[in-house]
């Protein structure tokens, strides 16, 4: 797996001695999911692997995140991290919650016509429709 961290934070890293980095995926945001990453400690679960980047840096994941992770890179910037890939299909407004896989929207033609059946009993809508039709 090959990901990369931003330059600032690579600095951040080395000024504090830190060699290894456990990098994980959570589901969380508006576009529901987050890359999250802390010093490797006694805490990082059991099942994830090392793999050395050219910086030096040792990132520890586990197998199933690593396939997202992998050609990634990670920037910090203001206290927020974003991730950016080939693989992320969408992203919320702010940008540090990710998708992987495109959304959309299930509507049916019979559901859109139940919602507009509905809509048009609403009395504004009504006397827009009814304004509209005087033009």
């Amino acid at each position: 797996m090959h990901l990369r961290f931003d330059t600032h934070t690579l600095a951040t890293f080395k000024e504090q001695g830190i060699s290894d980095v456990y990098v994980w995926i959570i589901q969380a945001g508006c576009a529901g999911m987050k890359v999250c990453f802390e010093r490797k400690s006694d805490t990082t679960p059991s099942e994830c692997q090392g793999y050395e980047q050219p910086s030096g840096l040792v990132v520890w994941s586990t197998q199933h995140d690593a396939t997202y992770l992998d050609e990634g890179q990670i920037a910090v910037a203001n206290g927020r991290t974003y991730f950016s890939s080939k693989k992320v299909q969408g992203r919320c407004g702010c940008g540090t919650s990710i998708s992987f896989t495109k959304s959309s929207i299930d509507l049916s033609l019979a559901k859109i016509h139940r919602i507009s059946e509905k809509l048009s009993t609403l009395p504004y809508i009504q006397s827009a429709l009814h304004d509209r039709k005087k033009r």
